[in-house]
């Protein structure tokens, strides 16, 4: 079931309609403004992670109730 679901959400991803980016960035957008209108401060968490060989992942998310969003 799960490996079915993985391959439905990757045609779904592929498809040249369904514009990911373009929805994630206007989304995290409206995020960061609520969170600095609502609390007048927008909280970050940074994360590095080595991947691999000579290889570094740095993510960078919004803490929101508990959770952590991430933006890029």
């Amino acid at each position: 079931m799960l490996v079915s679901t993985a391959r439905r959400l990757s045609r779904w991803l592929d498809n040249p309609t369904v514009r990911v980016r373009e929805w994630y960035v206007r989304i995290a957008g409206q995020l960061l403004q609520a969170m600095e209108a609502s609390t007048g401060e927008v909280r970050l968490i940074a994360d590095g992670s080595k991947v691999g060989s000579g290889h570094q992942l740095l993510i960078l998310s919004l803490a929101f109730r508990r959770r952590a969003i991430p933006l890029v």
